[in-house]
């Protein structure tokens, strides 16, 4: 430094002002940008004294502040910094300073949120300068594992329940994961018909159901109603769908199984076993199918067996089906409508039910046309009434009845109005009609007291030995005599001969005893055993009118009403 020398006094300045420690400092973040993800649970950020590459020439301090971005506090992705300071020494470079990240277990919708650190200059320190005063701090979520996608789906996709169950279970499985949900997501359910149908009464619909997913959790489940309508359906394995997708706003989230099947079974149902009395017309005029029991060591209503016989009936008239001291059904004979000249076939065209409720006497009438059905003359869709219920299913054409019978047990009977084919027995052509089909699930009298044209054998022991006579003029080994021993009608025996099927192609044991109107069989070429198959004469049980209880086998208890 100069040295000036005047007179006999020395005076020296020290010019501080170009020396290196003096010099203006800047400062700041270097680097300004930092990724960083919520399993590392913190960031850890550098300053960089720019200015001076020895370090600060002399002591300062900062303050440091967060701001939020789209990372937030208030959402908890990281731990605001207020006023933090960093402390810089002389000889200093850099400094950092650390600050926390939350691990949510949430996969953000936005997966690199960011927010800022700011740094400022502490209050009165001349001669600094932060020049990069901001840096942006990344949380990349695309690295966790809550933010890998997840596979969900029904495991299994395919189910089987009875009508009997009254539900079924279904389990909705997170594939992708083992271990569990890695975030909460939600589903819909919703249920779509198949064979079977909300409108039949089959299942209870499922619309928006909701199944929630936490995390960590690898199954739920959802349940659905099924209905026991005390029908064996046309197909004894109705199926219906039930169908999960997304709940709205939610990311990375792939239904991969998004459809399960529901099979209701019907084939072990009790009204799908032996307990059937049948008229239908698919192969000629009205045939009948009625339970028999052969085995006295089998309880009576438990049967085995079947009979299976037809009763022609006559054009335009009217025929008892069951007669109990509760209960009378009758049917009304039609011809068949066909443009063929040739076919000549009695239908059921209407069942007339009279029923004693809790209280008095009610006239069921189920027509042909549409299944239409009426109480008391009244228009009904479907009701509940004085102990009785009676159900008109109009998609699928069929009616459900229930009486109480005296009380006894419900006699539950289903009407069928259905159409078939039949084929002229000249052209060989197939001709559509139309017909009613009548089947008693479960119910009648077990007080051995039933009549009618199928009543009759209800709860009536039966005894089928070898028949060793001739049949159609010659020896058969598969055909049996069938002696019904009624307690208030004399014995009576006929030939019957043994099929493994029904009418109605129903895997069961049916012995065919019947001609054109269950009388003698024409085939046997003995005298005897050659009775009716029914008790008298088909004409025997021809009523009025569609509600009349009075003929000659008749045990319906008129003062009851």
């Amino acid at each position: 430094m100069p040295i000036i020398i005047t007179r006999d006094r020395t005076r020296v300045i020290i010019n501080d002002t170009a020396e290196p420690e003096c010099d203006p400092i800047t400062v700041g973040y270097d680097p300004v940008t930092y990724v960083t993800t919520e399993s590392d649970g913190s960031v850890t950020l550098t300053v960089r004294v720019f200015s001076h590459p020895g370090g600060a020439p002399r002591p300062f301090t900062l303050a440091i502040n967060t701001q939020d971005g789209t990372a937030t506090v208030a959402d908890d992705d990281y731990v605001p910094v207020d006023g933090e300071i960093i402390q810089f020494n002389a000889g200093d470079v850099t400094q950092t300073h650390t600050i926390t990240i939350n691990d949510d277990d949430e996969c953000e919708k936005d997966p690199n949120e960011n927010f800022f650190s700011n740094i400022a200059l502490d209050s009165g320190i001349p001669d600094i300068t932060v020049t990069v005063p901001q840096a942006t701090v990344t949380i990349d979520d695309t690295a966790e594992p809550e933010c890998a996608p997840i596979t969900v789906g029904y495991d299994p996709a395919t189910y089987m329940t009875t009508e009997s169950d009254g539900s079924v279970t279904l389990t909705v499985r997170v594939f992708s994961h083992p271990g569990g949900a890695p975030r909460p997501f939600t589903l819909v359910v919703n249920t779509q018909d198949g064979t079977a149908t909300v409108a039949d009464g089959d299942y209870v619909a499922v619309a928006g159901e909701i199944i929630q997913f936490n995390a960590g959790v690898v199954t739920q489940t959802h349940t659905i109603g099924i209905n026991d309508d005390d029908e064996c359906e046309n197909d004894p394995n109705e199926n219906f769908f039930s169908i999960i997708a997304l709940d709205s706003g939610i990311p990375d989230i792939i239904v991969t199984v998004p459809r399960a099947t529901v099979t209701i079974d019907d084939t072990s149902e009790p009204e799908c076993g032996l307990t059937f009395f049948v008229n239908d017309t698919l192969t000629g005029d009205p045939l009948l199918t009625v339970p028999i029991w052969t085995n006295p060591t089998v309880e009576l209503g438990d049967p085995v067996e079947s009979l299976c016989y037809e009763v022609h009936g006559e054009d335009g008239s009217y025929f008892n089906l069951i007669s109990d001291e509760c209960t009378s059904v009758n049917a009304y004979y039609q011809e068949a409508v066909t443009p063929s000249p040739n076919i000549n076939l009695n239908v059921v065209t209407q069942i007339g039910v009279m029923a004693r409720g809790d209280t008095a006497c009610w006239n069921i009438q189920v027509d042909l046309d549409g299944c239409n059905t009426t109480i008391n003359g009244g228009l009904s869709l479907g009701t509940d009434f004085d102990g009785i219920s009676v159900k008109r299913y109009a998609t699928s054409s069929r009616v459900r009845i229930s009486v109480p019978n005296c009380g006894d047990t419900m006699l539950v009977m289903w009407v069928f109005c259905r159409a078939g084919q039949v084929e002229d027995p000249v052209t060989w052509d197939y001709f559509d009609i139309r017909f009613i089909r009548f089947v008693v699930m479960r119910g009648l009298n077990l007080n051995e007291q039933s009549h009618g044209l199928i009543g009759q054998f209800w709860n009536v022991p039966v005894t089928v030995s070898s028949y060793t006579g001739l049949f159609g003029g010659a020896e058969r080994s598969d055909d049996y005599v069938i002696t019904v021993d009624h307690p208030q009608s004399d014995p009576r025996s006929f030939v019957g001969l043994k099929y493994s099927v029904t009418w109605e192609f129903e895997k069961r044991v049916c012995y065919y005893v019947g001609n054109t109107q269950a009388g003698e069989l024409s085939e046997v070429s003995d005298p005897n055993p050659n009775d009716s198959v029914i008790e008298g004469d088909y004409t025997d049980y021809k009523v009025d009118s569609l509600f009349a209880t009075d003929f000659k086998f008749s045990h319906f208890d008129g003062n009851r009403c």
